[in-house]
């Protein structure tokens, strides 16, 4: 091996691990790639619950949602789009008031969509229910 390696005429000038930081810069340069940078985002983790309770029957709460009658939706914009829904809260909502404070729909037979949600505590959210049947 430290032959190979002395030798000038040989294709290959390296022991092997070009190949370790070579296969490393691979993965990472991919990660970044397929990577948005936004799941340590607070709001990408409440985008997260939106759509898992909208589209996931799996869910514990999808049939307040998914499942009602109508079904609750997100607005295609925001569906497959993290930092777009990000972008609107930050920028029309503003940060969250409290710790108390999630995202409420308005009124409460609206879909997840632009225009028609707010932040709002929890009392304001049980006063904001559709009629039970």
């Amino acid at each position: 091996m430290v032959q190979t390696l002395r030798r000038s005429d040989r294709e290959n000038l390296s022991c092997g691990c070009w190949k370790r930081i070579r296969t490393a810069t691979i993965v990472s340069e991919t990660r970044w790639k397929d990577s948005h940078g936004l799941s340590r985002h607070p709001l990408y983790q409440l985008w997260k619950r939106i759509i898992r309770r909208c589209y996931d029957p799996k869910a514990h709460n999808y049939r307040w949602y998914g499942g009602a009658n109508p079904p609750v939706r997100v607005w295609e914009g925001w569906r497959h789009d993290a930092g777009a829904f990000i972008a609107y809260v930050e920028r029309e909502l503003g940060s969250r008031p409290s710790p108390r404070h999630s995202i409420d729909r308005y009124p409460p037979d609206a879909d997840y969509a632009p225009g028609k949600i707010r932040w709002n505590d929890p009392a304001g959210q049980a006063r904001n229910r559709r009629p039970r049947s």
